[in-house]
């Protein structure tokens, strides 16, 4: 399951995105609306995560679910409001 969370003020899927298919739809989707961002992995309340940066500047943090060795569910925040406190971690 893919949830996104752009609070309204960017784009981001409105519903839960479901299905291995779909889901990868929308991972690989983003590569083409981002494509000159920065990804690196980074813990995200206490799993993984991954950190997506664009000209130093923090444009998505995605938290990770992971069950029995495979991501379950990606939650999405491209929030810029969210993003905000966030902003320190662009820097290394």
């Amino acid at each position: 399951m893919f949830r996104g969370d752009g609070g309204g003020r960017v784009p981001a899927s409105r519903r839960p995105v479901t299905g291995r298919e779909r889901v990868a739809q929308v991972v690989l989707a983003g590569r083409e609306w981002y494509p000159e961002a920065t990804a690196r992995l980074v813990t995200v309340n206490g799993a993984p995560g991954v950190l997506l940066t664009r000209r130093g500047e923090v444009i998505a943090i995605t938290g990770l679910t992971v069950a029995g060795g495979l991501i379950t569910e990606i939650d999405a925040i491209v929030n810029p409001e969210k993003l905000r406190a966030s902003q320190a971690l662009a820097g290394g």
